[in-house]
Protein backbone atom coordinates (compact mmCIF):
# COMPACT_ATOMS: atom_id res chain seq x y z
CA UNK A 1 0.00 0.00 0.00
CA UNK A 2 1.01 3.64 -0.20
CA UNK A 3 0.24 4.51 3.44
CA UNK A 4 2.96 2.59 5.20
CA UNK A 5 5.70 4.74 6.67
CA UNK A 6 7.58 1.63 7.71
CA UNK A 7 7.49 -0.52 4.61
CA UNK A 8 10.96 0.27 3.28
CA UNK A 9 12.75 -3.04 2.83
CA UNK A 10 15.69 -3.50 5.20
CA UNK A 11 17.87 -6.14 3.62
CA UNK A 12 19.94 -6.49 6.80
CA UNK A 13 16.95 -8.17 8.49
CA UNK A 14 15.51 -11.44 7.24
CA UNK A 15 11.90 -11.31 6.09
CA UNK A 16 11.94 -15.09 5.70
CA UNK A 17 12.58 -15.82 9.38
CA UNK A 18 10.11 -13.80 11.45
CA UNK A 19 11.17 -15.51 14.68
CA UNK A 20 14.55 -13.80 14.38
CA UNK A 21 13.09 -10.33 13.83
CA UNK A 22 10.03 -9.99 16.02
CA UNK A 23 10.38 -6.20 15.96
CA UNK A 24 9.34 -6.24 12.31
CA UNK A 25 5.94 -7.67 13.24
CA UNK A 26 5.00 -6.93 16.83
CA UNK A 27 3.29 -3.77 17.99
CA UNK A 28 1.96 -2.67 14.62
CA UNK A 29 -1.35 -0.82 14.70
CA UNK A 30 -4.37 -2.36 13.03
CA UNK A 31 -4.43 -1.71 9.28
CA UNK A 32 -8.08 -0.75 9.77
CA UNK A 33 -7.25 2.26 11.95
CA UNK A 34 -9.03 5.17 10.20
CA UNK A 35 -6.15 7.54 10.94
CA UNK A 36 -3.81 5.16 9.15
CA UNK A 37 -6.20 4.64 6.26
CA UNK A 38 -6.24 8.38 5.67
CA UNK A 39 -2.50 8.41 5.19
CA UNK A 40 -1.03 9.28 8.58
CA UNK A 41 2.74 9.44 8.54
CA UNK A 42 5.47 10.02 11.10
CA UNK A 43 6.49 7.00 13.16
CA UNK A 44 3.39 4.94 12.44
CA UNK A 45 4.24 1.56 10.95
CA UNK A 46 1.40 -0.28 9.32
CA UNK A 47 1.18 -2.89 6.61
CA UNK A 48 -0.94 -3.40 3.54
CA UNK A 49 -4.59 -4.14 4.25
CA UNK A 50 -6.85 -6.31 2.10
CA UNK A 51 -8.31 -3.32 0.27
CA UNK A 52 -4.94 -1.95 -0.85
CA UNK A 53 -3.50 -5.43 -1.42
CA UNK A 54 -6.55 -6.56 -3.36
CA UNK A 55 -6.50 -3.37 -5.42
CA UNK A 56 -2.85 -3.99 -6.37
CA UNK A 57 -3.67 -7.53 -7.53
CA UNK A 58 -6.90 -6.52 -9.28
CA UNK A 59 -5.76 -3.29 -10.95
CA UNK A 60 -1.95 -3.24 -11.01
CA UNK A 61 -1.78 0.01 -9.02
CA UNK A 62 -0.91 0.63 -5.39
CA UNK A 63 -3.29 2.69 -3.30
CA UNK A 64 -3.82 3.79 0.28
CA UNK A 65 -5.25 1.36 2.81
CA UNK A 66 -9.03 1.14 2.78
CA UNK A 67 -9.61 2.07 -0.86
CA UNK A 68 -11.46 -0.36 -3.13
CA UNK A 69 -10.14 -0.26 -6.73
CA UNK A 70 -9.53 3.47 -6.43
CA UNK A 71 -6.26 5.37 -6.45
CA UNK A 72 -5.11 7.54 -3.56
CA UNK A 73 -7.00 10.50 -5.04
CA UNK A 74 -10.25 8.55 -5.08
CA UNK A 75 -10.41 7.96 -8.83
CA UNK A 76 -11.56 4.49 -10.00
CA UNK A 77 -9.03 2.08 -11.52
CA UNK A 78 -10.00 -0.54 -14.10
CA UNK A 79 -9.84 -4.07 -12.66
CA UNK A 80 -9.26 -7.50 -14.20
CA UNK A 81 -12.98 -8.31 -14.35
CA UNK A 82 -13.59 -5.17 -16.40
CA UNK A 83 -10.58 -5.88 -18.61
CA UNK A 84 -11.77 -9.44 -19.28
CA UNK A 85 -15.29 -8.29 -20.13
CA UNK A 86 -13.86 -5.64 -22.44
CA UNK A 87 -12.19 -8.50 -24.35
CA UNK A 88 -15.54 -10.34 -24.70
CA UNK A 89 -14.56 -12.92 -22.10
CA UNK A 90 -16.62 -14.04 -19.14
CA UNK A 91 -15.60 -13.19 -15.57
CA UNK A 92 -16.42 -14.42 -12.09
CA UNK A 93 -15.58 -13.85 -8.43
CA UNK A 94 -15.82 -16.51 -5.71
CA UNK A 95 -14.98 -15.87 -2.05
CA UNK A 96 -15.67 -17.35 1.37
CA UNK A 97 -15.91 -13.73 2.53
CA UNK A 98 -19.13 -11.75 2.20
CA UNK A 99 -20.24 -9.74 -0.81
CA UNK A 100 -18.75 -6.60 0.78
CA UNK A 101 -15.43 -8.21 1.76
CA UNK A 102 -12.45 -6.11 0.75
CA UNK A 103 -10.80 -8.61 -1.59
CA UNK A 104 -13.81 -9.60 -3.71
CA UNK A 105 -14.89 -5.95 -3.72
CA UNK A 106 -11.67 -4.83 -5.42
CA UNK A 107 -12.63 -6.98 -8.43
CA UNK A 108 -16.25 -5.81 -8.42
CA UNK A 109 -16.62 -2.28 -7.07
CA UNK A 110 -15.05 1.18 -6.85
CA UNK A 111 -15.49 2.90 -3.48
CA UNK A 112 -13.22 5.14 -1.38
CA UNK A 113 -13.53 3.17 1.88
CA UNK A 114 -13.81 -0.57 2.47
CA UNK A 115 -16.37 -0.24 5.27
CA UNK A 116 -19.01 1.45 3.09
CA UNK A 117 -21.07 -1.72 2.69
CA UNK A 118 -24.11 -0.22 0.97
CA UNK A 119 -21.93 1.65 -1.51
CA UNK A 120 -20.00 -1.55 -2.29
CA UNK A 121 -23.23 -3.48 -2.93
CA UNK A 122 -24.53 -0.77 -5.27
CA UNK A 123 -21.21 -0.41 -7.07
CA UNK A 124 -20.95 -4.20 -7.49
CA UNK A 125 -24.35 -4.22 -9.19
CA UNK A 126 -22.83 -1.99 -11.88
CA UNK A 127 -19.93 -4.41 -12.49
CA UNK A 128 -19.98 -6.29 -15.83
CA UNK A 129 -19.14 -9.55 -13.98
CA UNK A 130 -21.07 -12.68 -14.97
CA UNK A 131 -20.92 -14.60 -11.70
CA UNK A 132 -20.54 -13.75 -8.00
CA UNK A 133 -20.52 -16.43 -5.28
CA UNK A 134 -19.90 -15.28 -1.68
CA UNK A 135 -21.36 -15.46 1.79
CA UNK A 136 -24.37 -13.24 2.37
CA UNK A 137 -24.00 -9.93 4.16
CA UNK A 138 -26.16 -8.27 6.80
CA UNK A 139 -26.42 -5.09 4.73
CA UNK A 140 -27.88 -7.08 1.83
CA UNK A 141 -30.21 -9.02 4.14
CA UNK A 142 -31.48 -5.83 5.77
CA UNK A 143 -32.42 -4.33 2.41
CA UNK A 144 -33.04 -7.56 0.53
CA UNK A 145 -36.03 -6.52 -1.57
CA UNK A 146 -34.44 -3.33 -2.88
CA UNK A 147 -31.10 -4.98 -3.62
CA UNK A 148 -32.73 -7.94 -5.36
CA UNK A 149 -34.62 -5.53 -7.58
CA UNK A 150 -31.41 -3.63 -8.32
CA UNK A 151 -29.46 -6.75 -9.30
CA UNK A 152 -32.32 -8.16 -11.36
CA UNK A 153 -32.49 -4.85 -13.25
CA UNK A 154 -28.80 -5.37 -14.10
CA UNK A 155 -29.47 -8.79 -15.63
CA UNK A 156 -28.79 -11.09 -12.68
CA UNK A 157 -31.62 -13.53 -13.42
CA UNK A 158 -30.33 -16.14 -10.96
CA UNK A 159 -30.12 -14.90 -7.37
CA UNK A 160 -29.45 -17.95 -5.21
CA UNK A 161 -29.33 -18.33 -1.44
CA UNK A 162 -28.46 -22.04 -1.41
CA UNK A 163 -26.63 -24.33 -3.83
CA UNK A 164 -29.82 -25.96 -5.07
CA UNK A 165 -30.91 -22.62 -6.54
CA UNK A 166 -27.79 -22.13 -8.68
CA UNK A 167 -28.50 -22.34 -12.42
CA UNK A 168 -25.72 -23.11 -14.86
CA UNK A 169 -27.69 -21.66 -17.80
CA UNK A 170 -28.50 -18.30 -16.20
CA UNK A 171 -27.43 -15.09 -17.92
CA UNK A 172 -25.83 -13.76 -14.74
CA UNK A 173 -25.51 -15.40 -11.31
CA UNK A 174 -25.44 -13.89 -7.81
CA UNK A 175 -25.04 -16.55 -5.12
CA UNK A 176 -25.20 -15.40 -1.49
CA UNK A 177 -24.93 -18.17 1.11
CA UNK A 178 -25.42 -18.17 4.86
CA UNK A 179 -22.22 -20.18 5.18
CA UNK A 180 -19.32 -21.45 3.09
CA UNK A 181 -17.89 -24.37 5.03
CA UNK A 182 -14.67 -26.35 5.14
CA UNK A 183 -16.39 -29.74 4.82
CA UNK A 184 -19.64 -30.86 3.26
CA UNK A 185 -21.72 -31.34 6.41
CA UNK A 186 -24.76 -29.38 5.24
CA UNK A 187 -26.16 -29.79 1.71
CA UNK A 188 -27.26 -26.14 1.78
CA UNK A 189 -23.82 -24.84 2.81
CA UNK A 190 -21.29 -25.26 0.00
CA UNK A 191 -17.54 -25.61 0.29
CA UNK A 192 -15.14 -23.34 -1.58
CA UNK A 193 -14.37 -26.35 -3.77
CA UNK A 194 -18.07 -26.76 -4.65
CA UNK A 195 -18.35 -23.13 -5.68
CA UNK A 196 -15.10 -23.23 -7.66
CA UNK A 197 -16.26 -26.25 -9.65
CA UNK A 198 -19.62 -24.60 -10.40
CA UNK A 199 -17.90 -21.36 -11.42
CA UNK A 200 -15.49 -23.11 -13.80
CA UNK A 201 -18.31 -25.00 -15.51
CA UNK A 202 -20.47 -21.89 -15.70
CA UNK A 203 -17.76 -19.61 -17.10
CA UNK A 204 -16.23 -22.03 -19.60
CA UNK A 205 -16.72 -20.76 -23.15
CA UNK A 206 -14.82 -20.45 -26.43
CA UNK A 207 -13.72 -16.86 -25.80
CA UNK A 208 -12.16 -17.64 -22.41
CA UNK A 209 -12.72 -16.24 -18.93
CA UNK A 210 -11.19 -14.77 -15.79
CA UNK A 211 -12.00 -16.16 -12.32
CA UNK A 212 -10.82 -14.98 -8.90
CA UNK A 213 -11.27 -17.44 -6.01
CA UNK A 214 -10.48 -16.36 -2.43
CA UNK A 215 -10.09 -18.47 0.71
CA UNK A 216 -10.85 -15.47 2.91
CA UNK A 217 -11.10 -17.17 6.28
CA UNK A 218 -7.43 -18.15 6.33
CA UNK A 219 -6.76 -14.49 7.06
CA UNK A 220 -9.63 -14.18 9.54
CA UNK A 221 -8.49 -17.13 11.66
CA UNK A 222 -4.92 -15.83 11.55
CA UNK A 223 -6.11 -12.48 12.95
CA UNK A 224 -7.25 -14.37 16.05
CA UNK A 225 -4.16 -16.63 16.02
CA UNK A 226 -6.30 -19.78 15.84
CA UNK A 227 -3.88 -22.24 14.26
CA UNK A 228 -6.19 -25.25 14.07
CA UNK A 229 -9.05 -23.33 12.43
CA UNK A 230 -6.65 -21.51 10.11
CA UNK A 231 -5.27 -24.85 8.92
CA UNK A 232 -8.80 -26.15 8.24
CA UNK A 233 -9.47 -23.09 6.07
CA UNK A 234 -6.11 -23.52 4.33
CA UNK A 235 -6.93 -27.15 3.51
CA UNK A 236 -10.35 -26.12 2.17
CA UNK A 237 -8.61 -23.62 -0.09
CA UNK A 238 -6.17 -26.33 -1.15
CA UNK A 239 -9.11 -28.54 -2.17
CA UNK A 240 -10.47 -25.73 -4.35
CA UNK A 241 -7.04 -25.36 -6.00
CA UNK A 242 -6.83 -29.10 -6.58
CA UNK A 243 -10.27 -29.10 -8.22
CA UNK A 244 -9.25 -26.22 -10.49
CA UNK A 245 -6.06 -28.00 -11.49
CA UNK A 246 -8.01 -31.15 -12.33
CA UNK A 247 -10.29 -29.03 -14.49
CA UNK A 248 -7.31 -27.44 -16.26
CA UNK A 249 -5.21 -30.60 -16.67
CA UNK A 250 -6.65 -31.49 -20.05
CA UNK A 251 -6.21 -27.96 -21.43
CA UNK A 252 -3.29 -25.97 -22.79
CA UNK A 253 -4.98 -22.56 -22.66
CA UNK A 254 -5.22 -21.97 -18.90
CA UNK A 255 -3.01 -20.15 -16.39
CA UNK A 256 -3.57 -20.53 -12.65
CA UNK A 257 -1.94 -18.14 -10.18
CA UNK A 258 -2.03 -18.76 -6.43
CA UNK A 259 -0.82 -16.13 -3.99
CA UNK A 260 -2.01 -13.80 -1.21
CA UNK A 261 -2.51 -10.08 -0.77
CA UNK A 262 -0.56 -10.10 2.53
CA UNK A 263 0.51 -12.30 5.45
CA UNK A 264 -1.39 -12.23 8.74
CA UNK A 265 -0.09 -13.00 12.21
CA UNK A 266 3.65 -13.18 11.62
CA UNK A 267 3.24 -16.96 11.64
CA UNK A 268 6.31 -19.16 11.87
CA UNK A 269 7.35 -22.69 12.83
CA UNK A 270 10.42 -24.89 12.65
CA UNK A 271 9.88 -26.59 9.29
CA UNK A 272 12.81 -28.96 9.95
CA UNK A 273 11.19 -30.56 13.00
CA UNK A 274 7.45 -29.98 12.57
CA UNK A 275 5.31 -32.89 11.40
CA UNK A 276 1.71 -33.26 10.33
CA UNK A 277 0.88 -34.48 13.86
CA UNK A 278 2.64 -31.62 15.66
CA UNK A 279 2.13 -28.64 13.34
CA UNK A 280 -0.80 -27.16 15.27
CA UNK A 281 1.29 -26.94 18.44
CA UNK A 282 4.46 -25.86 16.61
CA UNK A 283 2.92 -22.75 15.05
CA UNK A 284 3.86 -19.48 16.74
CA UNK A 285 2.46 -15.99 16.13
CA UNK A 286 4.03 -12.55 16.46
CA UNK A 287 1.01 -10.30 15.97
CA UNK A 288 -2.76 -10.26 15.51
CA UNK A 289 -2.43 -7.98 12.50
CA UNK A 290 -0.99 -8.13 9.00
CA UNK A 291 2.78 -8.36 8.71
CA UNK A 292 5.47 -7.46 6.23
CA UNK A 293 6.36 -11.11 5.57
CA UNK A 294 6.65 -11.94 1.91
CA UNK A 295 4.06 -14.35 0.51
CA UNK A 296 4.62 -17.08 -2.03
CA UNK A 297 3.36 -17.14 -5.59
CA UNK A 298 2.74 -20.39 -7.45
CA UNK A 299 1.82 -20.58 -11.14
CA UNK A 300 0.30 -23.45 -13.08
CA UNK A 301 0.87 -23.13 -16.80
CA UNK A 302 3.52 -21.78 -19.15
CA UNK A 303 4.41 -18.17 -18.30
CA UNK A 304 7.84 -18.16 -19.93
CA UNK A 305 6.82 -15.41 -22.35
CA UNK A 306 5.93 -13.14 -19.44
CA UNK A 307 8.95 -13.94 -17.28
CA UNK A 308 11.33 -13.53 -20.22
CA UNK A 309 9.84 -10.15 -21.06
CA UNK A 310 9.74 -8.86 -17.47
CA UNK A 311 12.89 -10.56 -16.16
CA UNK A 312 14.70 -7.23 -15.97
CA UNK A 313 12.07 -5.95 -13.52
CA UNK A 314 12.45 -8.77 -11.02
CA UNK A 315 15.08 -8.45 -8.32
CA UNK A 316 16.26 -10.81 -5.58
CA UNK A 317 15.99 -10.52 -1.82
CA UNK A 318 17.76 -12.96 0.49
CA UNK A 319 18.73 -14.95 -2.60
CA UNK A 320 15.17 -15.46 -3.88
CA UNK A 321 13.32 -13.78 -6.75
CA UNK A 322 11.18 -10.91 -5.56
CA UNK A 323 8.00 -9.82 -7.35
CA UNK A 324 5.91 -6.81 -6.52
CA UNK A 325 2.19 -7.46 -5.94
CA UNK A 326 1.40 -5.39 -9.03
CA UNK A 327 3.46 -7.82 -11.15
CA UNK A 328 0.76 -10.45 -10.55
CA UNK A 329 -1.79 -8.16 -12.20
CA UNK A 330 0.56 -7.60 -15.13
CA UNK A 331 0.92 -11.34 -15.63
CA UNK A 332 -2.82 -12.05 -15.42
CA UNK A 333 -3.69 -9.17 -17.72
CA UNK A 334 -1.08 -10.20 -20.30
CA UNK A 335 -2.63 -13.67 -20.66
CA UNK A 336 -6.26 -12.60 -20.95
Amino acid sequence: SLTSAGFTLDETKSLLKPEENASLYDGTPSPYDPSVNLGASGNITTYTDSAAGGTALATGQKTTNGRIAMDYKGDPITNLVEIAKGLNKKAGVVSSDTLVGATPATYLAHVPERHLSDEIIKSTAASPVDLILTENDSSFKNNKSAYESLYKSKGFNNIAYNVDELKNDANRVLGLFDGIVTSQNDPRAPTLKDLTVFALDYLDNEEGFFLMVEGAKIDKKSHSNQARLMLKELLAFDEAIEAAMEWANSRDDTIMVVSADHETGGLYYDYETATQDTIEDDIKWLTYNHSRSRVDIAVYGDISEFTNYYSSLFSTLEGLPYWDNTDIFKMCASYL
